[in-house]
């Protein structure tokens, strides 16, 4: 084997390598988009920032034009439906917010401390959103759904002069999670809006088109043809002595002697 054959397979096990790193199944470069803890996740295809990605790139436009075209088609297919993905999840948190009295302060986390004994109801946004989109969850599925309890309890805070205090409180309290704290009527108000919430049909159409996108997304036979065949082009270069089609700028040069 003539020393270019031989520096050219080197390089094309580690562009290879590379290859697989950045466009193969755990390489994350399609993105995502998922609706956790009550937020929107989602991260944009994007090819990962890692060492020589961009000769991989290169050889990748270069010498496999019918798997680049796979990639770009897939893009577009997860970027479409993240986009709608997102709007549904707009769509949900709005009429979600808009059936919660404007009484109720919203708090994000649950390190709220009051500091006055007559301070506002609150809720935790995130976190309502979130166990009333679990429940509605179930219920398509048709698994055993559960509703929130009201209780009483003790918060601490501080009075006028600045003492430490507590006052009686009513408790939205759900699958061991505080959603709300207030008065009674208003907490007993908002455990029915939940209720309501679990089983209107608008809501539970919104759920429904999330998960059939999650499943486009998953299923999508365009994202899985581009993954195999990226672990093939690796096996082969890898395992079997094939070289990589194609060429980046630092592909090795043919000397004199390599044409004798």
């Amino acid at each position: 084997m003539k020393g270019y054959q031989k520096k050219y397979r080197a390089h094309s096990k580690g562009i290879a390598k590379v290859i697989l790193a950045g466009f193969g199944n755990n390489s994350g470069i399609f993105g995502f988009c998922t609706y956790d803890n009550g937020k929107l996740q989602r991260k944009n295809p994007e090819i990962p920032e890692i060492e020589n990605i961009g000769l991989a790139r290169e050889h990748l436009k270069s010498g496999y034009l019918a798997i680049w075209d796979k990639k770009e088609k897939a893009e577009k297919v997860a970027i479409d439906a993240y986009d709608s993905i997102e709007n549904l999840i707009n769509q949900y948190q709005k009429i979600v917010f808009d059936s919660i009295p404007k009484s109720f302060f919203i708090d994000r986390n649950d390190k709220y401390s009051p500091d006055t004994p007559d301070f506002p109801n609150f809720y935790y946004k995130n976190l309502f959103n979130m166990l009333l989109f679990n429940e509605i969850t179930d219920r398509l599925q048709r698994k055993t759904t559960l509703t929130p309890t009201v209780y009483e309890e003790n918060i601490k805070t501080k009075n006028n002069k600045d003492d430490k205090t507590s006052v009686r409180k009513h408790l939205l309290l759900h699958r061991g999670s505080r959603l709300a704290v207030g008065d009674e009527h208003s907490i007993k108000y908002l455990l029915e809006i939940f209720g309501s919430c679990v089983s209107k049909e608008d809501i539970e159409e919104i759920v429904k088109n999330y998960y059939e996108l999650k499943n486009k997304i998953d299923t999508n036979t365009t994202i899985d043809n581009f993954y195999v065949e990226i672990e093939d082009m690796w096996r082969k270069i890898s395992q079997e002595g094939e070289v990589l089609l194609g060429s980046c700028k630092l592909c090795p040069k043919k000397n004199f002697f390599d044409y004798l």
